[in-house]
This record gives structure tokens, C-alpha cells and sequence, in this order.
């Protein structure tokens, strides 16, 4: 069968193109955006990507190259703020990541949260460096 190659939209820091017509399901081939390793460990997020599949709570990693990834991909959709605000489905999403946390309890995922020393990291980078990829985000947040 042939090979068919689409771009996915929507992200903010990679370029994702879903993959399909391979000998493997679908595959996600996820291309990092210039200079965001200022923003992301990507060594961690390799880590935990390997960590999070070895329990089945993420895709299989098929590859990785210098600036990117090759991955399985999860049907799914994209939730709206409008879909957000509804109680009974924000319920099942915070339910699903308790269980995904619960479940995550696996060497070389962090066990102390790190959201706020990142988001830290996030600004003192945007303020010293002027990254383009972090200056569309900050002027989209106000």
C-alpha cells in the first residue's frame, strides 16, 4: 500500500506529520522547532516518553534523530475550552491523569513536580533571549 504523509496542525513547539501505510500502525514523526530545547529537556522527555510506553500509558518510541522523534500515534480528539468546562468531562480527564500519575511510579520519571521550576525556566528564557517560538506564545497568552 502507499505511503501518505499529512501534516498535523496546532502545535506550538514541534511540527508533527502523522504517517501512515508503514509495516507499524500509524507512526507520528515529530520535528522539534528551532531553539526549543530552552524550553524542553528533551533528554528527559526521551526518558520519560520510553518510561511512560514501557507501562503502557504512552506509544512506542520507533526512532529518534538529532532534532526529533518517531512515535506511535493515539486516535483521538482535541478537546475546546468550551469541552473543558464541562464538569463531567474535565471528571474523566482529571480521573485519567490521576490514573497516568498513579501508574507513572517508574524509574527515571521525575517524582517531585517540576511545572513551576519549567514554567520558571519558560520566562527567565523568554526575557533573556527573545526566542521567537516563546514570543509568538507569550503575546498569543495576552
Amino acid at each position: 500500500s502507499a505511503i501518505a504523509i499529512k501534516k498535523l496542525t496546532g502545535g506550538i513547539t514541534n511540527v508533527l506529520y502523522l504517517i501512515k501505510g508503514l509495516s507499524i500502525p500509524k507512526v507520528l514523526l515529530r520535528i522539534s522547532g528551532e531553539n526549543t530545547e530552552h524550553l524542553i529537556d528533551r533528554e528527559q522527555e526521551l526518558v520519560t516518553l520510553v518510561c511512560l510506553a514501557s507501562i503502557k500509558v504512552a506509544p512506542p518510541l520507533y526512532g529518534r534523530f538529532k532534532n526529533g522523534l518517531f512515535y506511535g500515534f493515539v486516535e483521538g480528539i482535541t478537546t475546546t475550552p468550551e469541552q473543558l468546562k464541562d464538569p463531567i468531562i474535565s471528571q474523566l480527564i482529571a480521573e485519567h491523569l490521576g490514573y497516568f500519575h498513579a501508574k507513572a511510579d517508574v524509574p527515571g520519571i521525575p517524582k517531585v513536580p517540576i511545572l513551576f521550576d519549567t514554567i520558571e525556566k519558560w520566562l527567565e528564557t523568554a526575557q533573556n533571549q527573545q526566542i521567537p517560538e516563546i514570543q509568538r506564545a507569550l503575546d498569543e497568552i495576552d
